[in-house]
């Protein structure tokens, strides 16, 4: 089991920030492969098993004790037609129907909020059940990396926490997800 898989099935509660995509907890088949074909020199293979390992990874929050999971989502990656009209209007009417307050919340961090402290990357956090330390998973254009270093969760923590002042409540985020998703067609 890969140590984000180790971490995530650990976990009593998960915070992400995400920039750029809808989080990889919450993709779709469909819009996961989007993301995948996209970095240069990718073989079929290789978009296949990343799609596969990240449906794996989702089965977290499907069973029967999940995490608390509560993401924040710039307001950019609703606007973002990653694969297209038709994929995108698929994929938020099934984020919408995956939301699950409180168990499953996602908030969107409006484009009006400017430059923010987000704009340096995507992130999680994972606090554990009573296991160990809190860990965090930062992404990069080249990988995935897994720590529980205390100073850098903490700066997480802090970073999450500044986010969150910033975004909608969920209902005002459901209703503009709602809105993109009609502007789809």
């Amino acid at each position: 089991m890969s140590q984000v898989r180790r971490v995530e099935a650990l976990a009593h509660t998960i915070r992400t920030w995400e920039p750029m995509l809808i989080p990889g907890l919450l993709q779709t088949e469909s819009y996961a492969r989007q993301v995948f074909r996209g970095r240069p020199g990718v073989t079929a293979e290789e978009v296949e098993n990343a799609v596969r390992f990240r449906m794996h990874r989702q089965a977290v929050l499907s069973r029967p004790r999940p995490p608390m999971y509560s993401a924040l989502i710039d307001e950019s990656v609703l606007r973002r037609p990653v694969g297209g009209r038709e994929l995108m209007r698929e994929h938020l009417a099934k984020l919408l129907e995956v939301l699950n307050p409180p168990y499953l919340t996602v908030r969107i961090v409006p484009l009006s909020a400017g430059l923010t402290t987000g704009c340096l990357g995507a992130f999680e956090v994972a606090t554990l059940r009573d296991c160990g330390p809190d860990h965090a998973y930062l992404e990069s254009a080249e990988e995935g990396r897994v720590t529980n270093r205390a100073q850098t969760v903490q700066a997480l923590i802090v970073r999450w926490e500044a986010l969150s002042s910033m975004a909608y409540p969920v209902d005002k985020s459901r209703d503009l997800i709602h809105e993109v998703m009609k502007s789809y067609g």
